[in-house]
């Protein structure tokens, strides 16, 4: 009895089977064979479309080996007017390579903010001076308080409150404590940011990293693990960079998305994918946010350096740590002051901007919420006394004085006659006048006028009231 094959289901006669007819199986045979070539012809011709053959169509796109060749398209993307093979690195750039770069740095363009244009909204509305302290931990009156001294160190309290610098127009945070130690000759010492010329490696492994699939985001490779770390404890967060060292598939610098993913701080969730799921990888995990702290002797100010506070390193220790004003400028709260009691009140207020300041503003109201208008107060060195004037003074004794012998030298006096045989009396009333000294970070004020401090808009005259001052 006759078989038949798998596929085309051609028909296998048994021995003495069709005797004297033996055309009827073959002749279907053939006929099968010959439509299945015919067919597989077809789709030949039609898979090589305009070249000669299908090897010559399949070498436009696969190398002999099989993989495949890039096309022109992606090969001419490999090369741009700002990556390429003349790039300084000294890298051959794939098209991969290209978007890596340009994605970092867009990503390195944010410095921090979820994208560019924020990053640009945040340098508009609080970068205007460079080499500053711009934001960070305060007190209710917006005073910075996150500088400290302990023994021989400098303490920066960056958390939870991150505190933000601009050095030289370029965003960077600390997020973390930290700690400098000072050292050599007593005298004053100054805290220093810069911007680092590598960035702050976190932590680090050597041949201890994995990347494993991530079952709940459809098995993609986006999970880093390292059994012998904490990433939280080492400070790692999201936004960092994690750098897989070597040449393997995985090398190169991914974002950190996630830590303690799922809660086990030992697992990072970067964005995006990596190539391969790979056990013994060498990587560093860096913020390229965090700058770099010294300490100076001098007070020198620089392109590129935020000095950020001072203190007095005496006998190996730290003492009177003065923390420099938010963005080179000081804005007190309402100080109350009253004259009614005491005949001249001396308030001392710590600008702390670290330098003699360019301007002091002094303002006088009667409400510490801003509830009621404020007056401006002068800056005054008149005396009350004698009618001394500081700037053009002139002293009146008595004696014999004839104007008519020196006449115009006068003018605008008016001509006298006769001797001044007492002293002459009275005194200067300056009715919106304070006195004011100031150093690199205090302003002192007095009241110039006894048991007398202002006199308002409305003529009303006033023992006591509330002072702003605004000094940069």
């Amino acid at each position: 009895m006759s078989t038949r094959t798998d596929f085309l289901g051609l028909e296998l006669p048994a021995n003495n089977e069709y005797n004297d007819s033996w055309d009827i199986p073959i002749n279907k045979n053939f006929v099968l064979l010959d439509q299945e070539m015919e067919s597989v012809s077809t789709e030949v011709q039609e898979a090589r479309f305009s070249k000669t053959s299908l090897a010559n169509f399949l070498t436009v796109a696969h190398y002999d080996d099989g993989t495949l060749r890039p096309t022109e398209e992606a090969t001419d993307s490999a090369n741009s007017p700002i990556y390429g093979s003349n790039y300084p690195s000294g890298i051959d750039y794939t098209t991969s390579d290209r978007l890596n770069f340009v994605d970092f740095e867009t990503f390195n363009s944010r410095e921090g903010q979820v994208d560019v244009q924020a990053n640009i909204s945040y340098h508009s509305s609080g970068f205007h001076y460079p080499n500053l302290t711009v934001s960070g931990p305060a007190t209710s009156e917006g005073q910075p308080n996150f500088l400290t001294a302990s023994g021989s160190e400098f303490i920066l309290n960056g958390a939870p409150d991150p505190i933000h610098f601009n050095i030289g127009g370029y965003h960077m945070q600390l997020d973390i404590d930290i700690s400098i130690s000072a050292s050599g000759f007593d005298g004053p010492k100054y805290l220093v940011a810069k911007r680092p010329t590598t960035t702050t490696v976190v932590t680090s492994g050597v041949a201890t990293g994995q990347t494993i699939n991530n079952a709940a985001n459809n098995n993609k490779v986006d999970l880093f693990t390292d059994i012998s770390k904490d990433f939280v404890a080492d400070g790692v967060r999201a936004g960092m960079t994690i750098q897989i060292l070597g040449t393997g598939d995985n090398a190169g610098k991914y974002v950190v998305l996630e830590t303690s993913f799922n809660g086990d701080p030992q697992v990072l969730r970067i964005i995006g994918d990596f190539k391969s799921a790979v056990s013994l990888l060498d990587y560093s995990v860096s913020n390229d946010l965090q700058p770099e702290f010294s300490i100076e002797d001098t007070y020198v100010e620089e392109p590129g350096k935020c000095i950020i506070g001072e203190a007095t390193y005496l006998a190996g220790t730290l003492g009177g740590a003065i923390t420099y004003a938010f963005k080179n400028q000081y804005e007190s709260g309402y100080v109350g002051v009253d004259v009614s009691t005491l005949t001249v009140v001396e308030t001392v207020l710590n600008h702390n901007l670290g330098k003699i300041p360019r301007t002091i503003t002094i303002y006088i109201t009667q409400a510490s919420d801003g509830s009621l208008p404020l007056e401006p107060m002068s800056v005054c060195g008149i005396d009350n006394d004698l009618a001394t004037v500081v700037s053009n003074t002139v002293t009146l004794d008595p004696g014999v004085w004839d104007p008519g012998a020196s006449g115009a030298n006068y003018n605008p006096l008016p001509s006298l006659s006769g001797d001044v045989t007492v002293n002459l009396q009275g005194g200067v009333f300056p009715l919106n006048a304070v006195r004011v000294k100031f150093t690199k970070t205090q302003i002192f004020i007095k009241n110039i006028t006894d048991n007398f401090l202002y006199r308002d808009y409305d003529d009303n005259n006033w023992q006591q009231g509330f002072y702003k001052v605004f000094v940069r």
